[in-house]
């Protein structure tokens, strides 16, 4: 995970003075606020807290006790680096 000493969030992507900015607590952030102020109101209706804890997680890469383990490679692969992200980059940078 990438680190930078701009701006400092907490595991939960929340300002703090302990953690530092990196790109997955950017992103689940961003995924949160675009929720929370969806004024149409169909983002809430169709993503519980739940839904919305699980996307977080898997953005972050935190498996925890999922019984899918292996979705969480595919968005954040710690293993060996190629994850969806990757993909999105090669295809804009090509």
């Amino acid at each position: 995970m990438q680190k930078f000493g701009m701006s400092k969030v907490d595991t939960d992507g929340k300002p703090t003075d302990k953690g530092f900015w990196c790109h997955e607590k950017a992103s689940t952030m961003m995924f949160r606020h675009i929720i929370e102020t969806d004024r149409t109101g169909l983002l809430a209706e169709e993503l519980s807290d739940t839904d919305v804890n699980h996307i977080c997680d898997l953005i972050l890469g935190e498996k925890g006790t999922s019984s899918r383990p292996w979705l969480f490679e595919i968005v954040s692969n710690p293993r060996n680096g190629i994850d969806v992200d990757k993909f999105d980059y090669m295809e804009r940078d090509a």
